[in-house]
């Protein structure tokens, strides 16, 4: 499939084993030049880079019958629990990292996970949804994620509620601190994300405006900061 559609990055959302269960099967190698055989193909590992969240691997292909060989790179998220939701800005992240892993190939990007829906389905959403609002005024992730249902059933596990709100905003000065908390209160909003202007972490809040309506599941308000460090 991943020779096939001309695919250069795989993206997977599951560990190995969770909670004592078998989630994927293991389809790169081990060590750095080590090879592994999978029926036409020679899969071998050149890189492996970990980090907190998620690990990126640089993987070669080569197609025996022919000789051919391409570079595809594996992004694994590590620190998704199982029956849970992943941590947003760990998300946001991990997505900003591999849209900004440049590749000759054109080929469509592989997201899996165990069974395919929840974990894939929310990554889909936000990926696509990320893409989205760089060239329109407004993004719609409730019918984004509805019509990928549509397609596929159960894809995003989670309710999804239309009411269900977020307020993106600056971060609030002495002086408008209590007008900060009464839109809060004013809109009943469960998910809050203070801004402060930083080109640099444009993309990733953005993310989380998407992720946060994608993980409804907070039953208290939720506030993510993205700092400027820089700022003074």
């Amino acid at each position: 499939m991943i020779w096939e559609n001309g695919s250069s990055k795989i993206v997977m959302l599951a560990n190995l084993v969770e909670l004592g269960k078998n989630k994927c099967e293991q389809y790169w190698p081990n060590e750095k030049q080590e090879k592994i055989n999978v029926g036409t193909y020679d899969i071998i590992m050149q890189n492996e880079k970990l980090y907190g969240a998620y690990n990126v691997r640089e993987l070669l292909l080569k197609y025996k019958e022919t000789r051919e060989q391409r570079k595809v790179v594996q992004f694994h998220f590590t620190t998704w629990p199982d029956h849970g939701t992943a941590d947003a800005i760990q998300l946001a992240i991990f997505q900003h990292v591999i849209d900004c892993e440049a590749t000759q190939s054109t080929g469509p990007m592989v997201v899996h996970c165990s069974a395919g829906i929840g974990r894939t389905g929310t990554y889909i959403a936000l990926d696509a949804m990320t893409k989205w609002i760089r060239n329109h005024s407004k993004v719609d992730v409730y019918s984004f994620v509805s019509s990928m249902r549509n397609n596929r059933m159960n894809m995003i596990q989670t309710s999804m509620k239309a009411n269900v709100g977020m307020i993106a905003t600056q971060y609030p000065t002495a002086d408008t601190v209590q007008d900060f908390y009464s839109l809060i209160y004013d809109h009943d909003s469960p998910t809050i994300v203070i801004l402060e202007p930083n080109e640099e972490v444009r993309d990733c809040a953005e993310n989380l405006l998407i992720i946060s309506f994608l993980f409804q599941m907070v039953t208290t308000m939720t506030c993510y900061v993205i700092f400027n460090k820089m700022a003074k």
